[in-house]
C-alpha cells in the first residue's frame, strides 16, 4: 500500500514488457526495408494485424514479416494522406540521419517530415498495442503494490505518473483490471484510474474512448494526439509536471534514458529532498555518472527490470527507507504473479 505520495516516471522501456517498441527498435519498424538486420525485430513485434492481408503460405516465407510490416506502413501512413513521395523522402531522409530515436530526428525536421513520420509512428504503435501482450511484468506487481486488498486502498493525491510514451498500455491494463479485478461497472473503474494523477509529457495516441487500443484504422486521428519534443519552447504541461514532482516524497523513474531533451522539462529544484530511484538495466556507467551529477548524487541506480524493483524494493514508503549506497540490491523472487502459482517453499529442481 502506498504511504508516501509517489510518482513514476516512465521511459520507453517500461512499455517494453508489453510489445511496445523501445527507440531503436521503433526506427527499425519505421525503416524495415532500409535497415539490413531489422529481419528479428520486424519477427519480434509482428503482430496480428499483419497476418491479415497474407494467406499461410506467405506468412511461412523467409523475409515475411519485413514484407508484412513495410506493406501495412504504406497502406495505413498512404490511407491517411501521405503521398507516396512524401512518404519515401521521410524514410530516406531519417535513414541517412543515422539517428536512433524519430523524436529526435522530428526536432529538426519536422517542417518538412513531421506529417510523415507521425503517420509513421501511430501505424507503429498502435499496430503493436495488442490485448493479448497485456499481460504479467511489472503492471501486475504495481496493481498488487496499490490496491492489495480494494479498490479502497488507493487515495487521491498519493499516486501520480509522469510517461514519455504515446501509447495506452499503462491506461488500457488499469482499466480493465480495475473492472474484471474488483467486479465494478466500466464507469466506476474509471473513477479508481482517476485517482492516479497521469500525464502524458508528449501526448498520446487518442483517447482510448475515440481511438480503441491497436486499432490501425484510426492512424491520422491517433497523430492528433501526439506533441513532438520541442527544444526551442516549453512543453504545455512543464506546470503540471513539475506540480506532481514537487508534490511527491519518491520519484522513481522506469525505463527512462534520462536523454537532454527528455530531463529538460523537469524543474531540478522539484527534486530536492526526494527519494530518487531509478532502473539502470543496460545503462552505462558514462551515463550513470551524468544522470547522478545531474542529480546532485542524490539519485539511486537499480540494476535491474522494474518488475525485479517492485519486488525486492517498497518503493511506496517514506524518504527514511531508502538504503544509504547509490546502488540498490537486486533481491531475485518471484512477481506477485508467480507467488499465486507456486506452491509454498518453491518447486524442488
Amino acid at each position: 500500500m502506498i504511504t508516501a505520495k509517489t510518482c513514476l516516471v516512465l521511459g520507453a522501456g517500461a512499455s517494453a514488457p508489453y510489445g511496445l517498441p523501445p527507440a531503436n527498435a521503433l526506427r527499425d519498424l519505421i525503416l524495415v526495408q532500409q535497415v539490413p538486420d531489422a529481419d528479428i525485430v520486424a519477427a519480434r513485434y509482428a503482430p496480428a494485424a499483419l497476418d491479415e492481408q497474407f494467406t499461410p503460405s506467405a506468412r511461412k516465407h523467409e523475409g515475411f514479416a519485413k514484407t508484412a510490416w513495410e506493406v501495412l506502413l504504406n497502406k495505413k501512413v498512404m490511407g491517411a494522406g501521405c503521398d507516396h513521395d512524401e512518404m519515401q523522402n521521410f524514410r530516406a531522409e531519417f535513414f541517412a540521419s543515422h539517428f536512433p530515436s524519430v523524436d529526435k530526428f522530428l526536432q529538426a525536421n519536422e517542417a518538412r517530415c513531421g506529417r510523415a513520420g507521425l503517420l509513421h509512428i501511430a501505424t507503429v504503435l498502435l499496430a503493436c498495442e495488442e490485448l493479448c501482450r497485456l499481460d504479467k511484468n511489472w503492471y501486475v506487481d504495481l496493481l498488487q503494490a496499490i490496491t492489495p486488498e480494494s479498490p479502497s486502498d488507493l487515495k487521491e493525491g498519493m499516486f501520480s505518473v509522469i510517461t514519455f510514451n504515446y501509447d495506452r498500455s499503462f491506461e488500457r491494463f488499469f482499466l480493465d483490471a480495475f473492472r474484471f479485478g474488483f467486479n465494478v461497472s466500466d464507469q466506476e473503474a474509471h473513477q479508481i484510474f482517476d485517482l492516479i494523477d497521469i500525464v502524458h509529457v508528449y501526448g498520446q495516441l487518442g483517447g482510448l474512448s475515440e481511438i480503441p487500443y491497436g486499432s490501425v484504422e484510426h492512424v491520422a486521428k491517433a497523430t492528433e494526439g501526439i506533441t513532438l519534443a520541442r527544444t526551442e519552447r516549453e512543453n504545455p504541461n512543464s506546470d503540471r509536471i513539475n506540480e506532481i514532482l514537487k508534490a511527491a516524497e519518491n520519484i522513481c523513474f522506469i525505463g527512462f534514458s534520462f536523454a537532454p531533451e527528455n530531463t529538460e522539462v523537469f524543474d531540478l529544484s522539484g527534486f530536492e529532498g526526494k527519494k530518487i530511484i531509478a532502473t539502470s538495466l543496460g545503462m552505462s556507467g558514462a551515463r550513470e555518472a551524468e544522470v547522478r551529477k545531474l542529480f546532485r548524487g542524490k539519485i539511486k541506480f537499480f540494476e535491474g527490470s522494474a518488475e525485479e524493483l517492485l519486488n525486492s524494493q517498497n518503493i511506496f514508503e517514506g524518504r527514511s527507507s531508502a538504503p544509504p549506497s547509490d546502488h540498490l540490491p537486486v533481491k531475485r523472487r518471484p512477481s506477485a504473479w508467480m507467488r499465486d502459482v507456486l506452491p509454498r517453499g518453491g518447486w524442488k529442481i
